[in-house]
């Protein structure tokens, strides 16, 4: 097993079995936090390796730390007075802000730019119809042009 990059953070995965995200996550710092998170991202968890993109797991583990984050911190900052008294005093306590909530989309925002995403002419087909699953294929000045993620 290759390691790419710093590790996500401990509840970044399909078995935490938790309702909310654990109090280190609003900390400061530490393993966990949301700066570590964001420690983690501008290490770049899709970035190639061995001149290969990110397989599947990459792809899925990162879409759900994201996910997770910001589903808190949607908690956090946009629930209700009134409905916040049903979280933990961790949620309720909370420093984060809504600079917080910026940088995690910045942060989302470079590493999809980071991705990159290249168009290939390729002969004109029957319309699509034999593109092979997965491409997306639109026709442009009589060539079909494919959307190839590298």
């Amino acid at each position: 097993m290759n390691a790419v990059g710093r590790p996500a953070p401990d509840w970044g995965h399909w078995g935490y079995g938790e309702e909310h995200l654990p109090a280190t996550f609003h900390e400061t710092t530490g393993p966990g936090s949301l700066s570590h998170v964001m420690s983690w991202l501008k290490g770049n968890p899709l970035a190639l390796f061995d001149d290969q993109p990110a397989g599947y797991c990459r792809v899925e583990k990162t879409l759900l730390v994201l996910g997770l984050t910001l589903r808190e911190l949607e908690r956090v900052l946009f629930t209700d007075e009134e409905n916040s008294q049903n979280y933990p005093a961790h949620i309720q306590n909370s420093k984060l802000t809504i600079a917080d909530w910026d940088k995690v989309r910045v942060g989302c925002q470079e590493l999809l730019n980071s991705v990159h995403i290249q168009d290939e002419e390729t002969p004109k087909s029957d319309g699509g119809v034999n593109a092979k699953a997965g491409d997306s294929a639109s026709m442009v000045g009589g060539k079909e042009k494919k959307r190839v993620i590298r």
